[in-house]
């Protein structure tokens, strides 16, 4: 299994998918979400989770950055910005919702490293049946279901600055 990401090219997530964009909600958070494609997935998948996090925040915060989360999904490809419009897969609390983020019912929450560049992870979470999880579901809720029944986990990563590349 296989995952790509045409917001990424060369290496970098492109600008309107982060603090550099246009689209935000509550005026400061980032809202346009990141499209993928899941290629070969394995024989007996039911469904996909996904997890986009920033694991460069652990020395400042003390924890990784969860920007999105998703579960459910049983479809290979998402578009951008269906953080916003897919009613189809189950979407989690992102780290902009906890008590470090400030705001409630955040879902995506786009690239917004507070210091020089940041790697952000989409990890691809192949499973072999449906999650049990309801919409608004945390990071431990995630990783509690994928541990049972994942078939394979596959990742894509891109960077994204504070300032111009």
């Amino acid at each position: 299994m296989k995952v790509l990401s045409s917001g990424i090219v060369d290496g970098w997530f492109e600008d309107r998918f982060g603090s550099r964009g246009s689209e935000f909600i509550y005026d400061v958070v980032p809202s346009r979400s990141i499209p993928f494609e899941i290629i070969n997935p394995p024989e007996g998948t039911v469904s996909f989770a996904f997890i986009l996090i920033d694991y460069d925040t652990v020395p400042e915060l003390g924890f990784a950055w969860i920007n999105w989360m998703g579960a459910n999904l049983r479809r290979t490809k998402v578009e951008e910005n269906e953080s916003l419009t897919a009613t189809d897969f189950l979407q989690g609390y992102s780290s902009y919702s906890g008590h470090e983020g400030g705001f409630t019912d955040v879902r995506y929450g786009g690239m917004w490293p507070t210091d020089g560049r940041h790697t952000y992870t989409l990890q691809i979470f192949a499973v072999n049946r449906v999650l049990d999880l309801r919409d608004g579901f945390t990071y431990s809720e995630l990783i509690r279901e994928v541990q049972r029944g994942t078939l394979a986990i596959s990742s894509v990563s891109g960077l994204y600055s504070a300032h111009e590349r």
